[in-house]
C-alpha cells in the first residue's frame, strides 16, 4: 500500500511540474508548442524526477463558458483587458511504481486587450 502512495505522489508531482512548465511557456499564438507526448520530466527542467514521464495535450480554446473573462480593475481608459481561456490535460507517470495521474487544466492567459483576440 505504501508503495502505491509513493508512486501516486511521484506521478502527481510530475503532473504538477509539467503544468507549471506549460503555464510559463504557453503562448496563445502557438498553443500547440507546449504539447508533449510521453516525454521525460527532466526534459522540461533539470533537477526534476528522472524516472517520471509527462504528456501535455495541446491547449484549445475553452468550449464551456465565455472565451474571454473580464478583469475587474484592469480597465484603462477605453481599453478593456481580459483573460483568454484555454483547456488541456496533463498526465504525469512514474515508471518505477507504474502509477499515473491525469489533470484537467484550465488556464487563463492575460491580461490582453479584448479587441486584439
Amino acid at each position: 500500500m505504501s508503495m502505491k502512495v509513493v508512486g501516486d505522489k511521484k506521478a502527481m508531482s510530475a503532473a504538477e511540474g509539467a503544468t507549471h512548465w506549460m503555464m510559463v511557456n504557453f503562448d496563445p499564438a502557438h498553443p500547440g508548442a507546449v504539447a508533449k507526448t510521453n516525454r521525460l520530466l527532466t526534459e522540461l527542467a533539470d533537477g526534476l524526477e528522472p524516472r517520471s514521464r509527462v504528456t501535455i495535450a495541446a491547449p484549445t480554446a475553452s468550449t464551456a463558458g465565455p472565451l474571454q473573462i473580464s478583469l475587474a480593475g484592469h480597465d484603462m481608459s477605453t481599453t478593456q483587458w481580459v483573460l483568454l481561456r484555454y483547456d488541456t490535460t496533463v498526465t504525469g507517470r512514474n515508471e518505477d511504481y507504474q502509477t499515473s495521474v491525469t489533470l484537467n487544466v484550465g488556464l487563463g492567459y492575460g491580461p490582453v486587450d479584448s479587441g486584439s483576440y
